[in-house]
């Protein structure tokens, strides 16, 4: 509430406050209370409108979709909320203080970090990915080291055990002024990854 006499400016300013904290509580992902694409956009125009080097890591679970049919959703939502919980370790060991978390929706996680932080970032999230995630596989998957899916077919297809894959962007080396740019770059660099056997992870290093 606003009494008056009120100053107009200080009206106006209240309102824009206002309506960003709404649009924050909607963009929220109610399975891992990260924040979603809009406010991931938002935060790459503010690095770039603010001439801040950064990295931005794209973190992609493989094979996720197929373990979700196979497993189920209850346990697909276990797995996507185990990497919420890494990247957000991995930020607090390996990261700074005003580095951002988002979820992009499914099992796409967006870090925004400084380019010095990237690559230990992906290692730490690497690292106890592939620790953790096979407490959620059953002994008989781990043993022969993939699961059998049967499609609507009928016929048996092999689908190895989850790896990630994270393809990183960063201003570092090339100059990058809008975020679709940033999001064709990590993208580019996340399929590269997958191309890799493995959880791994690659970085853009072009110059332009």
């Amino acid at each position: 509430f606003i009494t008056k006499p009120f100053d107009f400016s200080d009206l106006v300013a209240r309102i824009t406050i206002n309506l960003i904290r709404t649009r924050q509580k909607r963009d929220v992902s109610p399975l891992t209370g990260l924040p979603g694409s809009i406010s991931i956009d938002a935060e790459t125009k503010r690095r770039i409108s603010r001439n801040l080097l950064f990295a931005t890591l794209y973190i992609d679970m493989d094979n996720f979709k197929p373990f979700n049919d196979i497993y189920g959703f209850p346990t697909g939502d276990k797995a996507i909320r185990m990497l919420a919980s890494i990247v957000d370790d991995a930020v607090k060991k390996a990261g700074n203080l005003d580095d951002f978390i988002g979820h992009g929706g499914g099992d796409d996680f967006v870090v925004i970090t400084s380019p010095e932080k990237a690559s230990a970032i992906a290692e730490s999230v690497i690292t106890d990915f592939d620790e953790q995630i096979s407490s959620l596989y059953q002994e008989e998957d781990l043993r022969r080291g993939y699961s059998i899916y049967i499609d609507r077919l009928g016929r048996d297809n092999y689908i190895p055990i989850m790896t990630l894959s994270i393809g990183i962007a960063s201003n570092y080396r090339r100059r990058i002024t809008t975020h679709w740019e940033v999001g064709e770059i990590a993208k580019e660099t996340l399929n590269y990854a997958k191309s890799i056997p493995g959880s791994t992870y690659f970085v853009d290093r072009r110059t332009k």
